[in-house]
């Protein structure tokens, strides 16, 4: 069981997030058709009709506690603009989540390794203070990080480092050309920021000192410029940005191409678990000699 267990639980973190992508791509296509929709319902309408002068009204009906009397909340008349924007923000919102439980079912994958780590006696996993779980055979017991200090994803992955030169060289410097450090800092700041803040935030040097905190010793200028493209201004703020892009049409790319974060990324966060996953086999074999 202890055996197959790393393997299977590979196999479920890189399934969900397949199965995530599926999710994003149907979520592209919605939004695209209700994009196409919301202007086709405005072209058809007549020069005279309302809606075409002041734009379409969304009432909110509600009852009073008090007197059970059936009540209502208008908001502001959307123009076929103010349409159009909210289409793109509903669709962003979802991508938002689908990287946020990607990233999600990432640490758990990670916090389970690591545990496997401890339970098959594999020197990657690092006692914590105060264990009191010597031979035990549960796994949930290995969970536990070092000391209290220590927060996840960032000490297992420390651990890691530390085991292992192969885990250290390849999770910056591999055939892929993803550096995946940077880029799970980026994920997990960015998942901060849609869970805790609607997927906004306004503090730039905030940010820079957090990033900079998980990353010592790179150029933070250069990892900021990377960090910051993820974000574009609206409502006087800044909004975490995943929509796709066209790509620059002075590159050697077929008319009509796309960038895609959100598939960067859930590529990104598949490659580094089964580095993780390589890396566990790797430590494992070579300390059976």
């Amino acid at each position: 069981m202890i055996k197959d267990y790393l393997r299977e639980e590979f196999d479920r973190f890189a399934s969900k997030v397949a199965q995530l992508h599926q999710h994003k791509a149907q979520v592209n296509k919605i939004y695209t058709e209700q994009h196409q929709s919301i202007q086709k319902f405005h072209g058809q309408l007549p020069d005279w009709a309302l809606e075409s002068q002041y734009g379409i009204k969304h009432y909110f009906h509600f009852r009073s506690p008090s007197t059970g009397e059936d009540l209502s909340h208008d908001s502001p008349p959307l123009s076929l603009e103010d349409r159009l924007e909210l289409n793109v923000l509903q669709k962003l919102k979802t991508y938002q989540w689908l990287l946020v439980e990607a990233y999600e079912a990432f640490e758990d994958f990670l916090e389970r390794a690591y545990a496997y780590c401890g339970l098959a006696g594999i020197s990657i996993w690092v006692r914590p203070v105060k264990w009191s779980h010597e031979g035990s055979n549960d796994i949930k017991h290995y969970h536990q990080l070092p000391t209290p200090k220590d927060r996840k994803p960032y000490a297992q992955l420390q651990a890691f480092r530390r085991a292992s030169k192969h885990f250290e060289r390849y999770e910056s410097e591999n055939p892929t050309g993803a550096n995946y450090r940077v880029i799970l800092v980026l994920i997990e700041k960015l998942r901060h920021f849609i869970v805790h803040d609607g997927g906004y935030y306004n503090d730039a040097g905030t940010l820079a000192g957090k990033v900079q905190r998980e990353l010592p010793g790179m150029d933070i200028k250069s990892v900021m410029g990377f960090v910051n493209s993820f974000f574009i201004p609206h409502a006087h703020s800044q909004i975490v940005d995943l929509l796709e892009y066209p790509a620059d049409p002075k590159a050697d790319k077929p008319l009509g191409t796309f960038h895609d974060p959100m598939l960067g990324f859930f590529r990104n966060l598949i490659e580094y678990g089964l580095l993780i996953f390589e890396t566990i086999q790797m430590q494992r074999e070579a300390e059976k000699r």
